[in-house]
């Protein structure tokens, strides 16, 4: 893709485009999302650009392992009898 074809979907001027490229002005978080979403790039790699360019990521990361709930909640339960849930409550 062209720089021309690039500024024009993520509606910013070229001018502009090409001082971030250069490294003359630095990108927003914005724009730097905007730009990825044109570019079709995965979410996981627009974390990485995201970081890269001083900002915390936007999506969290899918290797995560879920909490045990049901076991969570028989703990807490157990751990203090006024904890139980009360049908009033």
């Amino acid at each position: 893709m062209s720089q021309l074809a690039l500024a024009a979907e993520a509606a910013v001027s070229i001018r502009h485009l090409s001082f971030v490229e250069t490294g003359r002005a630095n990108p927003s978080r914005a724009m730097v999302l905007k730009l990825a979403e044109v570019l079709d790039v995965p979410l996981r790699e627009r974390n990485t650009l995201l970081l890269r360019a001083g900002f915390p990521p936007s999506t969290r990361s899918l290797n995560w392992m879920p909490l045990p709930w049901p076991r969570c909640g028989e703990h807490w339960r157990r751990s203090s009898p006024s904890r139980s849930r009360s049908r009033h409550w």
